[in-house]
């Protein structure tokens, strides 16, 4: 089975940390891409509740994404993460937020363990390619990008 390093996306954004983390775990689906990142599409919603992501589509059908594993308040999140997958292909997304200084904070998307996927390598490219819009989304609902 071929490796793959884990993926890193980072961007620095306009707000405190405690702002951002709260702005990626609470409000979740006012910005997250739905139509072109989730289970069920455009109009779904995600929230985080009970230690899970949970999406649930237009038509009321809830999925999970995963399960929280670390939730330290304003500074990380991290979760298994298998959005329409088994559990046992799940694979750990780390987000961090550190404040560079007042109102600035660099918000850091490591995904690793793609070693439980059989298709690692087509999913890889994937979120390769997909976090790049997802953060940037994540920015522009939290503020002007900070260079």
């Amino acid at each position: 089975m071929t490796s793959f390093p884990p993926i890193r996306r980072d961007i620095v954004v306009s707000a405190s940390a405690a702002r951002a983390f709260a702005a990626w775990t609470d409000d979740l689906s006012s910005w997250w891409p739905f139509a072109t990142h989730s289970v069920y599409g455009a109009g779904s919603t995600a929230v985080f509740k009970d230690n899970a992501v949970l999406e649930t589509g237009p038509d009321g059908e809830t999925c999970s994404w995963g399960d929280v594993l670390v939730w330290e308040a304003g500074r990380r999140v991290t979760m298994t993460w298998h959005p329409g997958f088994d559990e046992d292909e799940a694979t750990t997304v780390d987000v961090s937020f550190e404040e560079l200084s007042p109102g600035r904070t660099r918000v850091t998307v490591t995904h690793s363990g793609w070693e439980t996927r059989a298709d690692s390598g087509d999913v890889y490219a994937g979120y390769e390619t997909g976090w790049t819009p997802v953060m940037q989304r994540f920015a522009d609902a939290v503020g002007p990008s900070a260079a």
